[in-house]
């Protein structure tokens, strides 16, 4: 985990835990339990820093944030009513075609956030490794992305 601010770091371990989470729990392969429980743990994550949590099931807890707001996971600092900052926004696909995971990688370029996180499975590591190498391209080819943007990919299934 190279180049990995600390809260990166804890980003990566949450990410990284849920195989071992599914194991022991049961989760199965449904996709609906895994993106459940992928955005309950970044959204207590989120929550210990003291981020406001935008996601499904969080947003209107304790009167802060829209709920789901533009991406699957948005992690917000708010002050007098205003976002200010925009720590982390997160987006998961568990399609396996390159066309869908691409598709909600898109909306992570556009985005203005401190770190911007891609959480995605493919059937296996070579087809992991390409798609990181497209979504890589992606960034590059992005005529708005500037030096010190920070885009990460995961596969916790895959």
């Amino acid at each position: 985990m190279r180049d990995l601010d600390p809260l990166e770091v804890e980003i990566a371990h949450v990410v990284r835990s849920l195989p071992e989470r599914s194991d022991r729990e049961g989760w199965g392969s449904g996709n609906r339990r895994w993106t459940v429980e992928l955005l309950a743990a970044l959204g207590e994550l989120g929550r210990q820093h003291e981020f406001d949590v935008c996601t499904s099931g969080w947003g209107l807890r304790d009167g802060h944030c829209w709920g789901e707001w533009l991406y699957d996971l948005s992690w917000v600092e708010m002050k007098d009513g205003h976002v200010i900052d925009v720590p982390m926004i997160l987006e998961s696909e568990w399609d396996l075609k390159r066309d869908e995971v691409e598709a909600d990688f898109g909306k992570l370029l556009l985005g203005r956030a401190d770190r911007r996180v891609m959480v995605f499975q493919q059937g296996d590591a070579t087809q992991v490794k390409e798609i990181v190498a497209y979504l890589k391209a992606c960034v590059l080819s992005f005529r708005r992305s500037v030096t010190g943007d920070r885009h990460a990919v995961g596969t916790p299934r895959g």
